[in-house]
């Protein structure tokens, strides 16, 4: 089986080789060895052929499983270079460099690095911070690094006299992507390596000392020579930013990124570390370089922490979660605060939508508000902004399985209460109501299950409440489905859209007799007046009997304006004179 596996695979990938008689060959050797080494093995009587036979059928299809995911990962991920970054669009005439996962562009005065990396890095990156990489379409992350870069190049001015990191001068897009603009450094390849290393080493001291990271310029890196040049003045940092997350950093920046949750490292400023190394050295910067020049650095401090804060937070990065056990709780509650409140905002604004749209009459919306107000309402929110947060962070099957363990402990925990006699019957049947197995269901599904608690008790027991939030769960089905398909049509049955009227409300007549059932001809009836545009038709028995109002007594006299049958289905109809009891 193993044979057929190995030799398999090499006959399958021969179809990339260029030369004819090279990829016959290969094929040809496949196919003899998989061949020999079946008829060997029951030539030896190692074997019975009925076994060689089910060894070449399992290891088929075994190779059939591997080719169907290798064809998936080339289709994806084939059109990428492997470690190395891919084509950037550029003057092929100017000067330019490729590094590992950018490509640089040489101009009169600036550098662009424009980055496009490789599969490798990327997926290094992806597993790292669960985000795709960072200095590619992350503008939060390039501001990051333009202040971070800025403030290594204040601190060597400060440690050697002038600036030994090129400073970035802009964030800007070269042919549609992000480019990282530094200053222009006319320089060379360092001639004495251990010079240079020296320089390094001295430099990663500093850096560590002030709480920056040492990645780009550690000896111990090898490419970390190549970010060297030497000038006149002497050598000249060109590049800070990382291209990999690596773990080959020094034991007391991994000490410092455990204590504060930053793991793994890429780039990362210990910025208490930081502050204070300032706060110890501000008298001695402040008459060394000058109180301007100490405000600007304070500022640029500040700016690249408000920065980095942005990145990480627009990142999951779950093993700094998981490095942070202490902070778990906090983490929770917040994220399930602003759960809360995009899930109540977007109900609001659901119920806001159909008062504006004329659906609902004001008295309605403000039952609506009501409703949602009521402590048996406000007991689904937490869970369904939970089930938002995870939406948000996780994706499918991730999601999925977590929104549905979600509800799944809600209710086991609930009757573990009951059983523990913490909470009454009465308080275990509301959990049942909001935690029930057709939320459990509903919260699987891909997409949609973001908004299972919909289906929750407290929901469900308000029919028009649950027809206004379905409305607007459904708008966000792709390529306008829910509209072109008629399905609102369905939602939204008997609360078409009216006018409001200006006008006062017609007058009301309630002394009619009780067994009055009478209805004028469509003839007898005028051209509807304040603003309703739908076809008018005659008051039935029938039409009638789909309001809310069954068994009342209505009459309309000659000459009343009739009502369409939107109003008829929404228990009201603008009409002269009408009488029900």
């Amino acid at each position: 089986m193993g044979a057929v596996m190995l030799y398999g695979f090499l006959l399958f990938i021969s179809s990339r080789i260029q030369n004819r008689m090279l990829r016959l060959a290969v094929r040809g050797f496949s196919v003899a060895t998989i061949g020999s080494i079946g008829l060997v093995r029951i030539w030896e009587g190692a074997h019975w052929p009925t076994d060689v036979l089910g060894a070449y059928a399992f290891g088929a299809l075994i190779l059939v499983v591997i080719f169907a995911f290798y064809n998936q990962m080339e289709a994806v991920v084939g059109h990428l270079p492997f470690i190395h970054a891919g084509e950037v669009a550029h003057d092929e005439s100017s000067r330019h460099a490729h590094a590992l996962t950018s490509t640089v562009i040489f101009r009169e005065s600036t550098v662009a690095k424009v980055y496009n990396p490789g599969f490798l890095p990327r997926a290094i990156y992806w597993l790292s911070f669960q985000a795709p990489f960072p200095y590619e379409r992350n503008e939060r992350a390039l501001n990051a690094a333009m202040k971070r870069r800025n403030l290594a190049s204040m601190l060597t001015e400060y440690w050697y006299g002038e600036r030994r990191v090129a400073r970035v001068t802009a964030i800007e897009r070269t042919h549609g992507q992000f480019a990282v603009v530094s200053e222009f450094v006319d320089g060379q390849v360092p001639t004495n390596r251990s010079d240079a290393k020296a320089f390094l080493s001295d430099l990663k001291a500093r850096f560590e000392d002030a709480g920056l990271p040492t990645w780009q310029i550690d000896p111990r890196q090898p490419r970390a020579i190549d970010n060297v040049l030497e000038t006149a003045s002497g050598y000249k940092i060109v590049d800070l930013e990382s291209g990999l997350a690596s773990p080959m950093a020094s034991l007391t920046s991994w000490k410092r990124a455990l204590r504060r949750g930053h793991v793994p490292l890429f780039d990362t400023v210990f910025y208490d570390i930081t502050r204070e190394y300032v706060g110890r050295e501000s008298a001695t910067m402040r008459s060394q370089m000058g109180d301007a020049w100490l405000e600007q650095l304070g500022d640029t401090l500040a700016a690249a922490e408000t920065e980095t804060h942005a990145w990480y937070a627009s990142e999951p990065r779950i093993w700094s979660v998981l490095a942070t056990p202490k902070s778990w709780k906090s983490r929770i509650e917040a994220r399930t605060a602003n759960g809360q409140e995009k899930s109540m905002g977007w109900m609001t604004t659901s119920v806001e939508t159909w008062e504006a749209e004329g659906r609902v009459s004001d008295a309605e919306a403000t039952e609506l508000r009501a409703q949602m107000d009521t402590p048996q309402f406000q007991a689904v929110i937490p869970h369904l902004g939970a089930h938002v947060v995870i939406s948000i962070l996780l994706r499918f099957p991730f999601g999925s399985i977590a929104r549905a363990g979600w509800t799944t402990w809600a209710l086991l925990a609930a009757t573990a209460r009951l059983m523990a006699r913490r909470i009454d019957r009465q308080a275990w049947k509301q959990a049942w109501s909001i935690h029930n197995p057709l939320v459990i269901a509903l919260g699987a599904i891909p997409g949609f299950g973001t908004f299972a608690y919909l289906a929750a008790g407290p929901v469900r027991s308000n029919r028009l409440l649950m027809r206004v939030t379905v409305d607007a769960v459904m708008f966000k089905m792709p390529w306008r489905l829910y509209e072109r398909t008629g399905m609102r049509r369905v939602v939204v049955v008997g609360r078409a859209v009216n006018s409001r009227r200006d006008d006062a409300a017609p007058a009301i007549s309630t002394n009619v007799p009780a067994n009055v059932r009478s209805f004028p001809s469509a003839a007898s009836f005028a051209e509807p007046t304040y603003g309703v545009t739908s076809t008018c038709i005659p008051l039935s028995i029938a039409a009638f009997a789909r309001t809310s109002m069954t068994g009342s007594t209505i009459a309309l006299t000659t000459g009343a304006t009739m009502a369409g049958p939107d109003q008829i289905q929404r228990g009201y109809s603008p009409v002269d004179v009408a009488a029900w009891d």
